[in-house]
Parts: C-alpha cells; sequence; structure tokens
C-alpha cells in the first residue's frame, strides 16, 4: 500500500487542531506566523470546495491533514470524505475514510435534475415516475410510482442496501397541505 505525504506525527509537529482547523505550530513563510489558521477555501473549475495551504512547494487539502493527524497515514487509492457532505467541514468528526467509488456513491443531486431527488425522473410513455441507481456504473431500474415521493423512497431504500453509510438520500419534501 503505497503511501503518499508525510507522517501523522510530522504533521503533528507542524500543526496543532481546532475544531476543524489547523494551527501553524512553525513559521514558514514571511507571510504566515505560528498560531495563523493554515490555508483558505479554494474552489476548483467545477466548483468544488476545500479548504487548502501550501507546505514545502506542495498544495494540500486540510481534510486530508487532519483525518492522517488522528489516523495516521493513507494510501494513495484512499480518499477523505465528509459524511454531511460539505467539504469545507474539516471537523474529524465529520471525515470518515472512503474510496473513489465510495465518493461517487455520496454525490447529490445532479445539475441538470428535473424532480429535486436522485434518482428520481418523470417517465412520458408510462406516464409515471421512475426511480433509477447507478452501480458499476450501469443503470439499474428499481420501479415506476404514481407519486414522485413513492419513487424517491424507493430510490432511498436501494442507496441505503447497495451503498451503506455512503448513500445519498433524499429529503423527502411535505406538500404544503400535509401535517407533518
Amino acid at each position: 500500500m503505497e503511501e503518499i505525504g508525510m507522517k501523522s506525527s510530522d504533521w503533528n509537529s507542524i500543526f496543532n487542531y481546532h475544531d476543524g482547523k489547523l494551527i501553524w505550530k512553525i513559521k514558514c513563510s514571511n507571510s504566515q506566523n505560528i498560531g495563523d489558521i493554515a490555508g483558505s477555501e479554494r474552489c476548483t473549475s467545477k466548483g468544488y470546495k476545500s479548504w487548502q495551504f501550501q507546505y514545502k512547494g506542495k498544495q494540500w487539502n486540510a481534510s486530508r491533514v487532519i483525518y492522517e493527524m488522528f489516523n495516521g497515514p493513507l494510501s494513495i487509492e484512499q480518499t477523505v470524505d465528509h459524511k454531511d457532505r460539505d467539504s469545507l467541514n474539516t471537523r474529524i468528526e465529520n471525515l470518515r475514510v472512503a474510496t473513489c467509488r465510495e465518493q461517487q456513491q455520496n454525490r447529490g443531486i445532479g445539475l441538470n435534475n428535473t424532480s429535486g431527488y436522485k434518482g428520481v425522473c418523470f417517465d412520458k410513455q408510462s406516464g409515471k415516475w421512475s426511480a433509477k441507481i447507478k452501480i458499476d456504473r450501469k443503470t439499474k431500474h428499481i420501479g415506476y410510482f404514481s407519486e414522485i415521493k413513492d419513487a424517491a423512497l424507493a430510490y432511498n431504500r436501494k442507496a441505503l442496501e447497495l451503498f451503506g453509510e455512503f448513500a445519498y438520500i433524499n429529503e423527502i419534501k411535505q406538500d404544503a397541505n400535509e401535517v407533518a
């Protein structure tokens, strides 16, 4: 298992951890002081936000470093996932190891989604709501439903069955005339 980066003991000699932030223990540039919060929010061209910092000429993801400080080095194949799906929430209790596949299972609703629920679309031919899920790059049909909520619930059940703790679960919306 090939490791990347540094040992957790190295990170612990460079940073203190406080409430999801890395605090510099050492001075390594003129623009940074001991006690400063390390890094800043960065955004990729695809809109993914993360907290990153630079150290010894390399860009580092704070989530990975924080996870390694508490749990030891990760392999190249391992990534750090945010349980609440907020990539800027780098509190240790919100971080867990995930494979790239598990990260994909935890993805939210796509930008082109029109139903408001992951895995749910309207099928014009049947006149019903269709629930589908992707596994191993293949789309698996779950069923047709008269009510959109039933399709969303069917997706949720199948996602939990297949993906467990990494499943993205649709939040079922209440109608205005329904009593919660």
